[in-house]
């Protein structure tokens, strides 16, 4: 009996040695254990969040922080990563390789939003900013001085005062209402895909329909030439007894004036302004890197050119005596020319930024043109000796062309560099209206108007479209 009790008290011990133990155990090295673990919680759809763990079990125990209420207070152990997606190899020199989504997505024109196809798909506002500097061709010559009792030897002529360079600008403000980015050919991608969309090209919108105004002007372009003798020794052809014919400069006779004179000068001042408006159609033709637009639309051009010729006698320089001593005969004409005119845009893109420009343009313009010619003394300006205005309607051709190189900057900024040619016929030119014999007012009253001219030089700016 002794020996039963003895052997159940060491067994009560044992287990309760047994039970201390167990209860110590903890974390994820820790024994089996013979008591009972909590119920099993139900399985989740998806693991919970990190950040927003359990805070009971279904045993209603307050669980630890870490999401066990028998884990130890050390952070769980990391999953091991999830292998990559295998990724699509890429063609050789195409770049690097696109993501699978974005391949599955290519054939999608919503998502090239990233090339600015979307912008562009969509139309709206264009603008032009540029600079000009320009200057013309020369005129024929009229010879207005040559030496006294010399006649082969002449000094003078209205070629020698030539309008120079002048500066000027250029303004277009457009709107395009469809889409000017067809050319996109493939998306841009994401991640680095190889293909890239084409920016959309071009003078204006490249491909639909589009309206635009364009200024553009000049300031004067000036010419001056003089001829000086010490000796008063210079004479023009417009001064002889004969040619005269009689005509009196503020009392005195013309030739007192002109002949031998001390000196003799020409000015000229021409200005130049041009107002357009253009109908586009661009996918006229497109070709590879090349794409052609279509235009016609309304043109105005206005040339007016005043062209002066001076003398200053009796031994006296310009400006001595209130400029009485000075003679002037001074040639306005204006040429207004109103007309339609049709052209083409032709664009060559190089590469998907920097690409090449032509743009011709041509009209047949009626040309209204009204000429002015005085004559006076330095001090009788306002009282002119002549005063003869002569007016004719006629028929002019004007033709432009534009060339040059733009460069993408953005997809809606671009800068340009580039040459103007303006070819015009059947113009009244100053140089035109001179005439040998100052007494013939009837010729003076009629416009001379065959002359022509080429007007050209060099364009830069940029294209912003909203």
């Amino acid at each position: 009996m002794k020996s039963l009790c003895t052997a159940c008290l060491l067994l009560f011990v044992s287990l309760g040695w047994a039970a201390s133990a167990a209860n110590a155990q903890s974390g994820e090295d820790r024994a089996p254990t013979l008591l009972p673990l909590p119920d099993a919680a139900p399985m989740l759809s998806a693991p919970p969040a990190l950040n927003t763990p359990p805070t009971t079990n279904t045993n209603g125990k307050t669980l630890e922080p870490y999401h066990s209420a028998f884990a130890s207070r050390s952070n769980p152990a990391t999953p091991a990563p999830a292998d990559p997606a295998p990724a699509v190899p890429s063609a050789p020199g195409a770049g690097p390789a696109a993501n699978p989504s974005d391949l599955a997505d290519a054939g999608d024109p919503s998502l090239w939003d990233d090339c600015g196809c979307q912008s562009c798909k969509n139309g709206g506002w264009f603008t032009y900013f540029g600079a000009l500097a320009m200057t013309r061709n020369r005129a024929n010559p009229y010879w207005t001085t040559y030496q006294t009792n010399n006649n082969p030897n002449q000094l003078m002529n209205t070629q020698n005062a030539g309008a120079g360079w002048a500066g000027g600008g250029q303004v277009t403000v457009g709107y395009g209402f469809g889409s000017c980015c067809n050319t996109c050919a493939s998306p841009c991608g994401g991640n680095g895909a190889a293909d890239q969309c084409n920016p959309c090209g071009g003078y204006g919108c490249g491909a639909g329909p589009a309206i635009a105004f364009t200024y553009w002007g000049l300031t004067p372009m000036n010419g001056f030439a003089s001829t000086v003798d010490q000796t008063n020794n210079i004479n023009t052809a417009l001064s002889t007894p004969i040619d005269l014919g009689g005509v009196n400069i503020n009392g005195q006779p013309a030739g007192s004036f002109f002949d031998n004179a001390h000196e003799h000068r020409l000015w000229r001042t021409d200005r130049f302004n041009n107002f357009e408006v253009n109908l586009f159609q661009g996918n006229l033709l497109n070709a590879g890197r090349l794409s052609v637009a279509g235009f016609a639309g309304f043109r105005y051009f206005r040339f007016a050119e005043n062209l002066t010729f001076g003398s200053v006698a009796f031994g006296h320089n310009f400006g001595d005596n209130g400029g009485a001593d000075e003679a002037y005969m001074g040639f306005t004409c204006v040429n207004n020319l109103y007309g339609a005119q049709i052209g083409s845009v032709f664009n060559y893109a190089l590469t998907d930024r920097f690409g090449l420009y032509f743009v011709p343009m041509a009209g047949i313009f009626g040309n209204q043109m009204n000429c002015r010619t005085l004559l006076y003394s330095g001090d009788q300006a306002n009282n002119p000796t002549y005063d003869i205005t002569a007016h004719k309607n006629d028929v002019s051709f004007l033709g432009e062309l534009d060339s040059g190189f733009n460069w993408a900057m953005t997809n809606n900024v671009r800068v340009y560099f580039g040459y103007r040619v303006v070819g015009i016929a059947n113009l009244a030119l100053a140089d035109n209206q001179f005439l040998p014999f100052l007494a013939d007012t009837a010729g003076f009253a009629q416009v001379k108007q065959n002359g022509g001219m080429i007007l050209h030089g060099a364009t830069a700016g940029f294209v912003w479209m909203f």
